[in-house]
């Protein structure tokens, strides 16, 4: 749990840092092209993704800066900021380094957390008709679908992630399957919990 708490600390700060920096910058369209190997080990290839983009006539491509185990189709677009005075200063919006430490810090401060919580039984001793657990559990599920989302195309857009991913169905499949699990338990432990249905039957 601490070591997703740091993990936050420096994504938010950087993602702060770089959106300062870009806050002048312009936007254009980046198609992706291709991509190169990031890293390579015994469960497989990473791979930076490099996206192309047109300023003035001029043709320029950036990479992505972390590693993905998925690739885009040919021609999916992103978009891209650019320093107006030297468009070779670009950043890819969306997912970067940064978010992708702010993905994991959530993901090792919540579930510990979630343990912590359900050790000590906080939600027991919380005297309301809501299934607390069930809540902040689908509450995870929820954030966790629409990071895979975000980390796959940089918006929380569906029909994006499936147009782009239609290769990868896997992923797809997993985050649309994460939302709609962490609604139903959200649904569920608010309108049909047993302390609900307890007091509906007195």
């Amino acid at each position: 749990m601490v070591i997703g708490v740091v993990m936050l600390y420096f994504g938010i700060s950087g993602v702060y840092k770089l959106n300062n920096k870009t806050k002048d910058f312009k936007e254009t369209t980046g198609y992706f092209t291709d991509y190169t190997i990031y890293s390579v080990d015994r469960d497989g290839a990473t791979y930076k993704l490099i996206y192309s983009y047109t300023v003035d006539g001029k043709q320029y491509t950036i990479s992505s800066d972390f590693g993905t185990g998925t690739i885009p189709n040919k021609g999916s677009t992103k978009t891209i900021k650019y320093n107006p005075n030297n468009p070779r200063d670009a950043v890819i919006v969306g997912v970067n380094s940064q978010t992708f430490l702010i993905f994991i810090g959530l993901l090792f401060t919540f579930v510990p957390l979630i343990m912590i919580l359900g050790f000590f039984r906080v939600f027991d001793k919380v005297n309301l008709k809501l299934d607390l657990m069930g809540i902040f559990i689908g509450i995870f599920f929820s954030v966790m679908g629409l990071g895979i989302i975000y980390m796959l195309v940089g918006s929380f857009s569906i029909l994006d992630m499936i147009g782009s991913y239609s290769n990868y169905l896997v992923p797809c499949i997993i985050s649309i399957l994460f939302i709609i699990v962490g609604l139903f338990m959200i649904i569920k432990s608010i309108f049909f919990n047993k302390k609900t249905v307890a007091k509906l039957n007195k």
